[in-house]
């Protein structure tokens, strides 16, 4: 390949705050060649292991990141050794109309994020092996982001939630006119402070039925409601119970494998984790309300409008926005387009943290055992099944009334349950793989 002089680089280096050795990049070079137009960035890595990014900018304005999603080599991962390191980039594809060239005042950024500190996006390929990617943003992934069906099948996105050291105020609060006599009583939703340890990565989705079925199929026996051939795959898994995820691929209680023992190995997470080496879990009552209502007060909804049912239309599908006659014989459409039943992930406006679908659509089952009153646990994941036997599910679904569908709502089933209106959204810890 004939590759031409180099354009202007730079790197950035991200740490946390720690003991523990920072990463260094130096003697970064990038090289396009004459013909292909494929930039080729080389860099050096010491210090300790890094999460690398990159970011393009042309005459100081930034290119947004979507245009620059066509990468391979070693970036968007976690790389481990020291020396030089390559990874490519094609210009020419992802952005067709633009021909990028040496000498049109083009800078690359070089990124290194400590690996206790990663970025705040995380994808998971589901049909490899321990194949974990990184993001700076969104727009950086691959195949149409969000809006392509890549990161709604084979690629499990996770978004990194603000949570370290955060106060927030759980439940709700009485002066707000929204809250109806439609709500459960003040106890069950009671308004407390509670403190937050660490942030946590959080699915951009619920789990969908291709992802559950590239990570379960053949080895859980639930099956999803709505199967639709054309639509299926992008729409949330549910029918699902939270025994399937945690204890057992038949339904059954395991004590062995409760919380916060690690998950039957037979079990979604259980399976998810092995496929992954993400020890991925459910999350708390109190992370989902957290991340749900994108650490706003109880008189707003998740992307930070005042909370009336048409904010939470925006936010997903309850049964106040789509033909009431469909949602009366809800589990009976199996065979419904997008219109009826579930929609397909992410078809409603995301919340203040970037989420979709945190109201309505399937009801999403959380680790905690129901109580009425969780003042007392200070956010800590309730453990005790024996005082009501039913295990905490948020979110509302389609066949759900409006109210019940904002962020604060409680609700409760029985662990065992199967429903067409439940599914799932998972939670990893902030440490790079």
């Amino acid at each position: 390949m004939n590759y031409e002089k180099p354009w202007t680089v730079t790197t950035i280096l991200l740490a946390a705050a720690s003991a523990l050795a920072a990463p260094q990049i130096s003697n970064v070079r990038m090289e396009q060649d004459a013909a292909t137009r494929e930039v080729k960035v080389r860099y050096e890595l010491a210090g300790a292991p890094a999460v690398v990014t990159a970011g393009v900018t042309t005459n100081g304005v930034p290119v947004n990141d979507a245009h620059i999603s066509r990468t391979y080599g070693e970036i968007h991962q976690v790389i481990r050794t020291d020396g030089e390191h390559t990874f490519t980039w094609l210009p020419d594809r992802s952005l067709p109309d633009t021909a990028f060239h040496v000498g049109s005042g083009a800078c690359v950024t070089v990124t290194a994020w400590s690996t206790n500190d990663p970025p705040p996006v995380m994808a998971v390929d589901l049909t490899m092996t321990n194949r974990v990617l990184y993001f700076a943003t969104v727009d950086a992934l691959p195949e149409g982001g969000l809006s392509g069906k890549r990161c709604k099948t084979s690629l499990l996105v996770l978004k990194r939630i603000p949570a370290g050291g955060r106060e927030f105020a759980t439940g709700r609060h009485k002066n707000v006119s929204y809250y109806t006599a439609n709500n459960e009583s003040a106890g069950n939703e009671s308004p407390h402070v509670v403190s937050l340890q660490s942030d946590y990565y959080l699915g951009v989705f619920e789990i969908t039925q291709r992802q559950w079925d590239l990570v379960a199929g053949g080895i859980i026996g639930a099956t999803a409601n709505f199967t639709n051939a054309t639509y299926a795959a992008t729409r949330p898994m549910e029918n699902i119970s939270w025994y399937d995820l945690h204890e057992s691929n038949t339904n059954v209680y395991n004590f062995s494998y409760r919380y916060p023992n690690p998950p039957y190995e037979k079990s979604f997470l259980g399976l998810l984790r092995a496929r992954t080496g993400v020890l991925f879990e459910l999350p708390s009552e109190t992370e989902w309300e957290f991340a749900a209502s994108a650490g706003q007060d109880s008189g707003h909804a998740g992307d930070g409008s005042v909370v009336s049912d048409a904010a939470l239309f925006a936010l997903g599908r309850t049964a106040g926005n789509w033909p009431a006659t469909f949602v009366a014989g809800f589990s009976e459409i199996r065979d419904a387009g997008p219109d009826q039943g579930t929609a397909e992930v992410g078809s409603f406006k995301p919340n203040l943290f970037g989420l979709y679908d945190m109201c309505g659509n399937v009801w999403e089952w959380t680790l905690d055992w129901y109580l009425v009153n969780r003042r007392p646990l200070n956010g800590e994941v309730s453990l005790d099944s024996t005082i009501h036997g039913e295990v905490v599910i948020r979110g509302g679904s389609a066949s759900t009334v409006t109210a019940d569908c904002r962020d604060r709502r409680r609700f409760h089933r029985a662990p065992g349950t199967r429903n067409p209106n439940t599914g799932v959204r998972v939670k990893a810890p902030v440490v790079a793989h």
